[in-house]
C-alpha cells in the first residue's frame, strides 16, 4: 500500500510505501523536519493513484504554504530514462586498487560473485561497508 502522508508543520507532502515510522525518522533525523501531528491522509494500491492525489493535495492546499511547483517530481520526470535501454541507465564502476572498470555496478558484483546490494553500499559511503572484497571502487565518469 502506498501512502500519502503530511507533515503539516512543514507543509510537506510525500508518498512512501515502506513503514511510515522509518520515512518520519528520516524526516526528523536527516532532513531536521518537524515531523509533530504527521498523518496519513489516503492509501492507494499504485503509485499513480498516490502521486497523482499528492499532487491534487497540494494544488488544493496551495494556500496554506503547500509549492507543486517546486516538487522534486516535475524536475525528476523530466530526467528520467525509462523509455531507453537500461545500459543507458548505467554507471560505470572503477576498482581504485588496481584500475579495472566495469560497465555498471551488476556486473562489478558478477564478476566478483557477491552479493547484490553490497558494492552499491560501498560506493554510497555506508560505515559498514569501507571496502568491497577488500578493494575500494568509484563511481567511473
Amino acid at each position: 500500500m502506498y501512502k500519502v502522508y503530511v507533515l503539516p508543520k512543514e507543509k510537506y507532502c510525500g508518498v512512501t510505501k515502506r513503514d511510515l515510522s522509518k520515512r518520519l525518522w528520516e524526516h526528523k533525523n536527516i532532513s531536521n523536519r518537524d515531523i509533530t501531528n504527521a498523518q496519513v491522509i489516503a492509501e492507494f494500491e499504485s503509485k499513480e493513484e498516490a502521486l497523482r492525489f499528492e499532487e491534487e493535495y497540494q494544488i488544493t492546499n496551495a494556500y496554506l504554504g503547500y509549492i507543486y511547483g517546486n516538487n522534486w517530481r516535475k524536475t525528476q520526470s523530466d530526467k528520467c530514462l525509462k523509455d531507453k535501454p537500461s545500459i543507458y541507465r548505467q554507471k560505470k564502476v572503477q576498482c581504485i586498487d588496481n584500475g579495472m572498470i566495469f560497465n555498471s555496478v551488476r556486473e562489478c558484483e558478477r564478476y566478483f560473485n557477491a552479493q547484490s546490494g553490497n558494492l552499491t553500499k560501498h560506493l554510497k559511503g555506508h560505515l559498514q561497508h569501507k571496502t568491497f572484497k577488500k578493494l575500494k571502487f568509484r563511481y567511473y565518469e
